[in-house]
């Protein structure tokens, strides 16, 4: 049954693709620089029609295999993640830029020469140094880091610090 399912869920995709594609050809073969404008009825029932195709699909294959379709979370409800998970996989982050990298978490401090307090209440993290290159003629500097120029933001150490574990890197909190 859930074969058959996916096999009704990727054969509606095809008609759909040859369905637009058979209108674009349509369009060539009339030499239309633009589309024809739709009514707002006629944009409002082919947005209802795609979703309840979309439903429908769904439907047919929670119904071969109960569980497999994830859940749509409605407007207003709330997700609860577990506070553990574990997002160096997904994160697309090399890893030599995990495994190596260490976090120093601070809260920034006053300008010396200025009496306002802007910006020393949130706590940042910075990446260790990497190597740089400097151009001699004109003294820019370059690095093939991508995590040096990173700067992140958080109302908290330990939501810095949670941020950095979620990320696999070692940390350190200095706290002024």
């Amino acid at each position: 049954q859930l074969v058959e399912a996916l096999k009704n869920y990727t054969s509606i995709d095809k008609e759909d693709v040859a369905k637009e594609a058979e209108y674009k050809q349509h369009q060539a073969d009339r030499k239309l620089t633009t589309p024809r404008n739709l009514t707002d009825e006629e944009k409002f029932a082919s947005s209802n029609m795609r979703l309840i195709k979309y439903r429908i699909r769904d439907a047919e294959v929670d119904k071969a295999a109960p569980g497999l379709v994830e859940r749509r979370v409605e407007p207003g409800t709330t997700v609860t993640v577990p506070a553990k998970d574990d997002v160096t996989a997904l994160s697309g982050v090399p890893e030599e830029h995990i495994k190596t990298r260490h976090v120093r978490i601070y809260c920034p401090t006053r300008s010396v020469t200025q009496s306002g307090s802007h910006g020393t209440k949130n706590w940042r993290i910075e990446f260790d140094n990497r190597e740089r290159w400097e151009n001699p003629l004109m003294g820019w500097t370059s690095s093939a880091d991508p995590l040096s120029t990173m700067a992140i933001s958080f109302a908290s150490s330990e939501e810095a610090a949670e941020f950095c574990s979620k990320n696999g890197w070692a940390y350190h909190i200095e706290r002024g």
